[in-house]
């Protein structure tokens, strides 16, 4: 069986000045699209904002080279886009781009399941059940800070079905999905329905586990599906 390296969530300040500034010529400009992609994943930068050349450059201490590749590679992924003889702003998905992706984005997480369900092992399957487990809102906590918790709890139970299916192409496509899942959803539409959907996610993912442990590929599949749906369906009319 492959094994795949895990894909952490962005957060912010994944890179800091002093980091950057210590790093070969040849890194700076990856180190650059690190930054800034995690700061567009996480919401720091609304959708349809202005986004600073200037400023990248004053938060890592680099020259404005590096942080222009950034901003190109960035805007070929669909985050940004270039505006000449302006600067470059935060994309603005529309209702019905946002609605096509959580097509796309349900179908590959569902054939993630249904891989999983056929190749895990028994290991893998424990491992998913105290990701499972192993998650509470904590009382006190902003709904915001809620929010943030279970997206990123969230994204390592699915991340682990990832590793489960097996497919070293199924694993780099559902990545990328979830970058831009992460940038839709905070720059977008927000974070509410992460909140108000907690138990609902929560006992959905107990009957993805239980699909997957029945060794039942389609009904596997079926239940991820549903699962992404009703948080596509949650955030409907929530686009900023």
């Amino acid at each position: 069986m492959l094994a795949f390296e895990r894909r952490e969530p962005y957060t912010r300040s994944m890179i800091s000045k002093p980091t950057a500034a210590a790093l070969p010529r040849g890194r700076l400009a990856e180190a650059a699209y690190e930054h800034l992609k995690a700061k567009l994943l996480d919401g720091s930068h609304a959708a349809g904002s202005s986004v600073s050349v200037e400023a990248v450059v004053r938060e890592l201490g680099v020259s404005r080279q590096p942080v222009m590749e950034a901003v190109k590679r960035l805007a070929g992924e669909g985050f940004l886009e270039i505006i000449p003889q302006v600067g470059c702003r935060v994309v603005a998905p529309d209702r019905q781009e946002i609605e096509d992706f959580f097509r796309v984005f349900s179908v590959t997480e569902g054939l993630c399941a249904e891989l999983a369900a056929m190749r895990a092992s028994d290991a893998e399957f424990a491992q998913l059940e105290s990701i499972a487990r192993g998650f509470e809102l904590k009382r006190g906590q902003s709904a915001e800070e809620q929010a943030q918790r279970y997206r990123i709890h969230n994204r390592e139970f699915h991340g682990q079905i990832h590793n489960m299916a097996h497919s070293q192409t199924l694993h780099a496509v559902a990545g990328g999905l979830w970058d831009r899942s992460d940038f839709f959803i905070n720059t977008a539409i927000g974070t509410v329905p992460f909140v108000l959907r907690f138990r609902d996610a929560v006992n959905e993912h107990a009957d993805i586990i239980a699909a997957m442990r029945r060794r039942d590929g389609s009904l596997a599949r079926r239940r991820m599906e549903e699962h992404v749906f009703a948080f596509a369906r949650a955030m409907d009319g929530r686009a900023k």
